[in-house]
């Protein structure tokens, strides 16, 4: 069996995900020592591709000083690891730009910075990382990446000049968009020519627009109406001098992601944007390992219509089936367009322990997704038994 699932927000990391179903199953499966579980943690990109990748590859986790969203130092995580014969870093920008480093009274997306995620590829380069992949998700800033980039050394200037300085943080961030009318990068402290930059977007929206970052996440990162619509022109306002200074126009699919910093890395340093569950699944080698499996579980905190846009559960379980394997999603909660999803054969779910109202922990998740593995697990075997015994 492959447990493939992602983690619970904020409670349990992928692998820790992993590791409570693959108990469950074996309490709830009738013949334990019969079953041999493949654990491979998943990510959409954002939360958790540190640890799929690492557990993946073989590789180590760095703790390494980084500024916060609102430009405080922390200790945030990195990944090294070999793939594909270069020493590649794993990056969560939800590491210094992610909105769960806040309390509920500091998220405001208006004076938060990118400035960290900087900090962390200057690390990965210094580390001699030849590539960094990026996973995007759970950011606070919308900042089009403008704080990543000021940590790397480009110079952004006002129109008249002037170097543009951060408004109410020193790290740039959304407040500066509307400043910038030019952009230099003959101060940036290492070469980035020779690093390819790869970004795992946990979204596939544009930078502007109806479905584009300012109007999708801005109400969820505290932003009112009038302050949406300064981020669509600020937004709109660096993609220009982007597109004028480098020939890049970085209002295309997945650029959105994390309030416009997969913008800013394809923009000024040509990185490479991909959907976040597609590049975690050839980081860990996903269809090799669907393919050796006679059942897969998918998992999640909570399965509900984002995870039909192409989410890690959903690219899981359908290429699963395009396999021929059966797929079991084993979550939190779920909503009525999940469960009428066509990804999964079986749906067992915790949700008396998602109740709303109740206080969650990682105690009482841990709980609720031990007593829906127990429950799934005799069906799991059944599964597994009808599949093996047909191959």
């Amino acid at each position: 069996m492959l447990v493939a699932s992602t983690g619970h927000k904020e409670y349990l990391s992928p692998a820790d995900a992993c590791g409570v179903i693959a108990a469950g199953l074996r309490e709830g499966n009738a013949s334990p020592e019969l079953t041999d579980f493949d654990i491979a943690p998943m990510a959409d990109g954002g939360d958790g591709l540190i640890d799929a990748a690492v557990t993946a590859l073989g590789g180590r986790v760095l703790q390494v000083a980084a500024r916060d969203p609102l430009f405080r130092t922390r200790t945030a995580r990195m990944g090294i690891a070999r793939w594909q014969g270069e020493t590649t870093a794993l990056i969560e920008s939800a590491e210094a730009c992610g909105a769960a480093l806040l309390p509920l009274h500091e998220r405001q997306t208006m004076v938060a910075t990118s400035h960290g995620l900087g900090e962390l590829m200057l690390h990965a380069v210094r580390e001699g990382s030849r590539r960094i992949v990026i996973g995007l998700g759970g950011s606070i800033v919308t900042d089009c990446g403008l704080g990543m980039a000021q940590a790397l050394g480009f110079v952004f200037l006002n129109a008249e000049g002037r170097e543009v300085s951060g408004i109410g943080n020193p790290g740039l961030n959304a407040l500066n968009l509307a400043q910038v009318s030019a952009i230099r990068n003959d101060r940036l402290h290492c070469d980035f020519s020779q690093v390819e930059i790869l970004v795992a977007s946990d979204v596939d929206i544009p930078l502007l627009g109806p479905r584009g970052q300012a109007r999708t996440f801005g109400p969820q990162k505290y932003a009112n109406a009038m302050e949406i619509a300064y981020l669509e022109q600020g937004l709109a306002n660096v993609a220009a001098v982007i597109a004028r200074t480098f020939g890049r126009d970085v209002n295309v699919p997945m650029a959105g992601a994390a309030g416009g910093i997969a913008a800013g890395l394809m923009g000024l340093l040509g990185a490479k944007l991909q959907l976040g569950a597609e590049l975690v699944s050839t980081l860990i080698g996903l269809e090799a390992r669907v393919r050796a499996s006679d059942v897969v579980i998918i998992g999640e905190g909570r399965l509900d219509a984002t995870t039909l846009n192409n989410k890690a559960p959903f690219f899981t379980g359908t290429l699963a089936h395009r396999l021929g394997k059966p797929v079991v999603a084993i979550v939190g909660s779920t909503d009525e367009a999940a469960r009428k999803g066509s990804f999964f054969d079986e749906l067992f779910r915790a949700e008396s322990y998602y109740a709303p109202g109740d206080a969650l922990s990682p105690t009482r998740i841990r709980e609720g997704l031990t007593q829906a593995s127990r429950a799934a697990g005799h069906r799991v075997q059944v599964l597994s038994g009808r599949h093996g015994a047909s191959r």
